[in-house]
């Protein structure tokens, strides 16, 4: 399966991300791949000693160090810092959980379809999207839709 991206839409705190499966099903809708991430500031706990730490453990400059990470990151046990992956975050060690319940991901894909970007929302399907993003191990943070997309 490909992915090929097709738009970023900022709804409220929210930046929504999708992407399209270059292939059609049966019925000639496209599936569509939604992620979703706060714009809201997390409380993760990193200081600048935990970039300090980190820059002496790689060998590199602090803001190095911060360019190559980024703002998506949590204190590690070891006094540096780690990448805020879909398990960390699943962990709560990346500040505040911030899950979206189910539907409030589907009504924010509906809203990003709404803003344009050639597909035709066509309705939510729970099933499919926990067929899709449960081997995936996501299921939690993305949402997997069919739409009817040009």
């Amino acid at each position: 399966m490909s992915l090929r991206p097709v738009g970023v839409t900022q709804i409220g705190d929210q930046r929504v991300s999708f992407s399209r499966v270059t292939s059609k099903d049966e019925n000639g809708l496209t599936p569509l791949f939604f992620s979703f991430v706060s714009t809201k500031p997390r409380r993760n706990g990193v200081t600048e000693a935990n970039w300090q730490a980190e820059a002496a453990r790689q060998g590199l400059s602090v803001d190095e160090v911060k360019s190559n990470f980024g703002d998506n990151v949590y204190a590690g046990k070891w006094g540096g810092v780690a990448p805020c992956t879909v398990g960390a975050i699943r962990e709560g060690l990346c500040g505040e959980r911030n899950f979206l319940p189910l539907m409030k991901r589907a009504e924010l894909a509906k809203q990003a379809l709404q803003a344009g970007n050639g597909c035709r929302w066509t309705g939510f399907d729970p099933a499919y999207h926990a067929s899709m993003s449960g081997p995936l191990g996501a299921g939690e943070t993305t949402l997997w839709v069919k739409a009817d997309c040009h």
